[in-house]
């Protein structure tokens, strides 16, 4: 009799312990990944990291992180940009300021 044939049947299937009993990928997963990231998943659903992985790679895995990249990016872009106008802003007041005379009454 080999060894192979002796040892008792495995509990679980290959795909995993209990398959049956996963939870459901949620609908705003995607989303919310590109949006908030990691740790936003994490507050948002609660789940456990094994979860929120599996959740990841069952929406995308890899191409959901490279949205999340490029939102960053443009993220990064848009408020570069609101800065610049911030700062333009700025010296056009302090221009107007030093336009003013001396002793003239403010408003």
């Amino acid at each position: 009799m080999d060894s192979a044939a002796a040892s008792p049947p495995s509990r679980y299937s290959p795909t995993g312990p209990r398959p049956h009993l996963h939870k459901p990928c949620p609908p705003a997963f995607a989303e919310t990944f590109v949006r908030w990231g990691w740790r936003g998943v994490e507050r948002a659903f609660g789940a456990r990291t094994d979860i929120n992985k599996r959740w990841l790679t069952h929406c995308g895995g890899e191409e959901l992180q490279q949205a999340r990249l490029r939102y960053l990016g443009r993220l990064k872009t848009l408020r570069a940009e609101q800065a610049r106008r911030e700062a333009s802003k700025r010296r056009y007041a302090h221009a107007l300021h030093q336009a003013i005379p001396e002793g003239m009454p403010c408003l």
